[in-house]
């Protein structure tokens, strides 16, 4: 039996690495240093960039940084793998936006004039402030979503703390929702 050629290895190299991404976060994250450090190990990292690439996108934004998918697209580039690098950036792309509790200006600009630069509680026109309406950004209520901000003033924001505007805090001037439309059907 002779040595195998250069097609029958890259084929075999091929099934290990994609027998590789199967594995666990741990074994991900030794196949990116393999492939980062191909350079100067010789590593054949071509279809070791493409079995990676094909991973579930959702797994590859949670098992890297952007930092990190950033370099796998610079390498399949590199590497002349167009398809592969579309996946990971389309992985990076699916990343979720870590909310840093900071309200874009454009959005407290907006909130304010829907409020009608009043506070939605009381009333009051002074002292107001911006405040995370239906999900508290401490339990992960977007900054960067209008519907989840809403305009108080610093007394009743003080007052709310971290907990959702409730029905039996609402203003007098907001429209109580009435009775359900839905009517239960009694057993029978």
């Amino acid at each position: 039996m002779g040595m195998p050629d250069d097609a029958e290895l890259g084929s075999q190299f091929r099934r290990y690495a994609e027998w590789w991404t199967r594995g666990g976060r741990a074994d991900l994250e030794d196949l990116f240093d393999a492939i980062v450090g191909a350079d100067q190990t010789g590593f054949p990292m071509e279809p070791a960039l493409d079995s990676l690439s094909r991973v579930d996108p959702r797994t590859l934004w949670k098992t890297f940084a952007n930092d990190d998918l950033q370099d796998l697209y610079d390498c399949a580039q590199k590497a002349g793998l167009p398809g592969a690098a579309a996946r990971f950036l389309n992985a990076a792309r699916q990343a979720p936006v870590l909310d840093d509790g900071k309200i874009p200006r454009q959005l407290r600009e907006q909130a304010m004039q829907r409020a009608g630069h009043r506070c939605q509680v009381c009333g009051a026109t002074e002292h107001l402030s911006i405040d995370h309406k239906i999900v508290p950004w401490s339990e992960g209520g977007s900054s960067r979503d209008i519907d989840n901000l809403q305009v108080l003033c610093v007394s009743c924001n003080s007052r709310k703390g971290a907990r959702p505007l409730t029905a039996s805090r609402r203003p007098s001037n907001e429209k109580a929702r009435g009775p359900s439309k839905r009517t239960r059907s009694s057993p029978g």
